[in-house]
């Protein structure tokens, strides 16, 4: 087991990115976290803007980064509040976004009063961390939801834990959730490179030599089409296809 510790990476991640609110939150370059971002954007605003209104809503952006999402919750007239480990990455979302509030969560229970939201998002966070501690993070989501609250989560699927993600099929991530009284309404599968995992499969089927590892070589061209296609079509392939899931959750209480 490695000795991956969530809180010294993701500070160590925003220190990296000097000042840059995207970077410090998703991948490598920019036009990767255009692909994430957008595939990210596509499931939130299908939850959002067709499945339930945020407005007037208290709302915890669990896993909140460097505060990437403030703005898109707080323009729909959410009462926002951002909590995140990395207090790195805390002090980047109130040097963006100086009178929102923004908490660094110091121990294992957040900050919050039992039953004191409406809903939490956590947007690629919870895979961050050891299934011992994604079962404790749910067991809190529990306690400061409102009993009829809603838990929207957009997670890696798959079955291999990488050094700092964890991953798991959507159903094992609909049943650990399920565990802590909610109920799944909602759940489909994305993938955030769909052209570029195509490419890297027909190169690897051909043996075209320098172009083994699908990573290193992602033309930007093939990325700049990724950001722009996969969101809207990659959720209506098989689900072999889909390395990250949205899923939405209602509160028993």
């Amino acid at each position: 087991m490695n000795d991956y510790n969530p809180k010294t990476y993701w500070n160590a991640k925003a220190k990296s990115a000097k000042g840059d609110h995207i970077q410090a939150s998703c991948g490598n370059n920019e036009y990767e976290n255009q692909c994430m971002h957008q595939a990210q954007l596509h499931a939130l605003t299908t939850v959002v803007d067709q499945r339930v209104d945020i407005k007037g809503k208290t709302i915890l952006d669990f896993g909140c980064g460097s505060g990437r999402w403030a703005e898109f919750f707080c323009s729909r007239g959410a009462i926002y509040t951002g909590v995140d480990i990395s207090d790195e990455m805390i002090e980047l979302s109130k040097s963006r976004y100086p009178g929102m509030t923004f908490i660094t969560l110091n121990d294992d229970e957040i900050p919050l009063e039992t039953d004191s939201s409406d809903f939490v998002f956590s947007i690629a966070v919870i895979h961050h961390n050891r299934p011992p501690q994604q079962e404790e993070i749910f067991g809190e989501i529990s306690r400061i939801l409102k009993p009829g609250g809603y838990l929207f989560l957009f997670e890696g699927l798959g079955t291999t834990q990488w050094e700092h993600m964890f991953p798991h099929a959507m159903r094992e991530w609909i049943q650990m959730v399920e565990q802590y009284d909610f109920d799944c309404i909602m759940h489909r599968g994305y993938s955030y490179f769909v052209l570029c995992n195509l490419m890297n499969d027909v190169t690897r089927r051909l043996h075209i030599p320098g172009l083994s590892g699908w990573r290193p070589w992602r033309p930007k061209l093939l990325l700049k089409l990724d950001a722009r296609l996969s969101p809207g079509f990659s959720h209506r392939l098989s689900s072999k296809y889909h390395d990250r899931g949205a899923m939405l959750f209602k509160h028993r209480g």
